[in-house]
């Protein structure tokens, strides 16, 4: 993306060295054409470890950075061919992990491109103490050298902090759930061509301002409460242009009301 708005002059009022980006542990996106005109309109900014500028962070133990490239030759460090043994020789070799790497050279090749990975800044995260003998076991490692590496490398304690508190809501088979309220939290509303106005439903004059508009222009029925979560919501039908026309109100309802319409 940042490539394109580039080439787009979309940044031209910016000085280029002012232009900067920071991809991290992605798979190669492109092929030599493109790899070789991001390290130019990107030059690398070196740095220590993690600290440096226009180059993907890439873990060496992590198979999500490795596809699309299927050439050890012009990509050693990143290719397919690494993946199968990215955490040590398995014997016999993992079925499924073989089969996923030969699908996914047969796709790149399919293609016609070859991939070729942007300049990189890689380190390698911890290794395990031992192969995985089956998928379950190479995905359960995979995850944490995606993303927990990363974090060790950078440091980062409250990110970190984060992700293990994100980390037990899975092992505990908690989800989010989306909470049971049925009030409208915001409405954006085109006035005029490109000209767009956004109301948020809050206590104070904008809510006010949010309902007069709807009564206005919407006539949306909506509670001011969080109603009751073991309620069932009532089924509402879309009326047609006919039936519109012969069950029309005389007013149009008041947003503030709470239920539903009057017939």
């Amino acid at each position: 993306m940042a490539l394109a708005l580039v080439e787009s002059r979309a940044f031209a009022k910016f000085p280029p060295s002012n232009i900067l980006v920071y991809p991290t542990a992605g798979p190669a996106i492109g092929n030599l054409v493109f790899s070789e005109l991001f390290s130019k309109r990107f030059p690398k900014v070196p740095g220590e470890s993690y600290q440096v500028w226009n180059c993907m962070i890439v873990n060496l133990l992590d198979p999500i950075a490795q596809p699309w490239c299927t050439s050890k030759e012009k990509s050693p460090k990143q290719n397919l061919h690494n993946i199968p043994d990215i955490f040590g020789k398995s014997a016999p070799p993992i079925p499924e992990v073989l089969t996923g790497v030969n699908l996914g050279q047969y796709l790149a090749n399919a293609s016609t491109i070859t991939y070729i990975p942007i300049q990189a800044a890689w380190f390698e995260g911890t290794p395990p103490s031992s192969p995985p003998a089956d998928l379950g076991g190479f995905l359960a490692l995979t995850w944490p050298q995606h993303t927990d590496e990363l974090l060790n490398l950078m440091g980062d304690d409250e990110l970190q902090r984060y992700r293990e508190e994100d980390n037990q809501r899975q092992r505990s088979g908690l989800t989010y759930q989306r909470p049971h309220e049925n009030r409208i939290r915001c409405v954006v509303c085109l006035l005029e061509k490109d000209k767009w106005q956004t109301w948020h439903n809050r206590a104070g004059p904008i809510a006010k301002t949010l309902r007069q508009h709807l009564d206005g222009r919407h006539a949306i029925i909506c509670t001011d409460d969080a109603g009751d979560p073991s309620t069932e919501p009532e089924p509402s039908a879309k009326p047609t242009s006919s039936t519109a026309t012969k069950n029309k109100p005389e007013s149009a309802p008041s947003s503030t009301k709470s239920g539903t319409a009057q017939k």
